[in-house]
């Protein structure tokens, strides 16, 4: 984000409160930030994220307020002010952290937007003396388009998935314990410098599932996986097989991957998400029980734009409307997929990811999906 995005808002600067936000406007996260809640500093605290804050002003300055512990990664985000809270600390506390930023950042007689979706309860007390608007839906809205840098990491997180799908597929014989195929998943991924983050596949009776052993013999499975790279995610799938596909899977399969062709041509600049819905149904109402769908992707295993049937409503916070069908462009990641679970005990899946260029979509990474993945023995 640019602070040339908030020169056609009626505020001065926003204040990012959820881990993922923060990151967008700072440049700063940690583990401790992910994971820490308002209830876990002390009993009376609620379940919104202890990051701290970021503040992000019109004229380009960049302020945190961080916890002390994880003071050495806040100061190598090189905010242009920075208030540390906790201990030894004037500020006991984020909120509080925040009210000395606003003023060391001479914003505290200004009107601000707040990201409110992430806000404990605190956060009104420490704003009483600032005018605020709700931009909890605009700063959504902004992730929806990444920077070259953050399309670099996604591309890393995506060729990693692939790498370490494959080292899981190669392991997978018949006898294979799952929890032995998730470690083979996760140290691939590891050697890659990235992060674990999901490995389902279909569970006997439809759904999916990481714990009980996939039905035998396979003729199609659903499988699903997703890794992390910094704080950007992946999230893919295909279909696997050992015995081969059945007349009725092979036909699933081609629907599936129909479905996906025709919605990656429709994903165009400057057209509405539902175009790539639409162009899918078309396809995938061939076969009862195949489910077409797409969703962004980044900062969160789901974001927007999420794609859907056409649509005039839209969302609105105090800095903006943003449509439910939402208008692509360039640098926005949408993820496709088309898998289902039948009737006779199979299921399919294929996901791919695509980023919006500036004429046409191209994929995220090398993503082969057009036979489905033969198990060994």
């Amino acid at each position: 984000m640019t602070p040339e995005q908030l020169c056609d808002r009626d505020v001065e600067a926003v204040v990012a409160t959820t881990p993922e936000s923060v990151f967008l406007l700072s440049g700063h996260l940690t583990w401790l930030g992910e994971r820490m809640r308002g209830w876990m500093s002390g009993a009376e605290g609620d379940a919104a994220f202890l990051p701290g804050y970021a503040v992000l002003t019109r004229d380009g300055r960049v302020g945190l307020a961080a916890g002390a512990v994880t003071r050495t990664a806040a100061e190598a985000a090189a905010p242009d002010s920075l208030v540390l809270y906790g201990r030894a600390c004037p500020s006991a506390c984020a909120d509080d952290a925040l009210a000395l930023l606003l003023a060391e950042m001479g914003l505290t007689d200004r009107t601000i937007g707040v990201e409110w979706d992430g806000a404990g309860r605190g956060l009104a007390r420490c704003l009483e003396s600032v005018a605020t608007r709700d931009a909890s839906l605009w700063l959504r809205n902004l992730r929806a388009v990444k920077t070259e840098a953050a399309l670099d990491t996604m591309r890393v997180a995506a060729t990693a998935t692939e790498a370490a799908m494959a080292a899981v597929f190669a392991a997978w014989t018949a006898d294979a314990d799952p929890r032995a195929l998730r470690t083979v998943f996760r140290v691939a991924l590891a050697e890659r410098d990235c992060d674990f983050d999901h490995l389902v596949y279909g569970a006997p009776g439809g759904g999916v599932c990481d714990a009980v052993r996939p039905p035998e013999p396979v003729t199609a499975l659903f499988f699903d996986a997703g890794a992390r790279c910094g704080r950007y995610y992946s999230d893919t799938g295909t279909t696997l097989t050992r015995a081969g596909l059945t007349a009725a899977d092979r036909e699933r399969h081609a629907a599936a991957l129909a479905a996906l062709a025709v919605a990656e041509r429709a994903l165009r600049p400057g057209q509405r998400a539902s175009s790539a819905w639409l162009a899918m149904q078309d396809e995938a109402r061939r076969i009862p029980g195949l489910v077409a769908q797409g969703h962004g992707l980044g900062l969160g295993i789901r974001e927007w734009p999420l794609l859907g049937p056409p649509s005039d409503a839209v969302l609105s916070d105090g800095l903006g409307t943003y449509p439910v069908d939402a208008v692509l462009a360039p640098g926005m990641v949408v993820n496709l997929e088309a898998g289902g679970h039948f009737a006779d005990g199979t299921s399919v899946q294929i996901e791919k990811s695509f980023v919006i260029g500036a004429d046409a979509a191209v994929p995220l990474a090398a993503q082969p999906r057009d036979v489905p993945i033969r198990l060994p023995a």
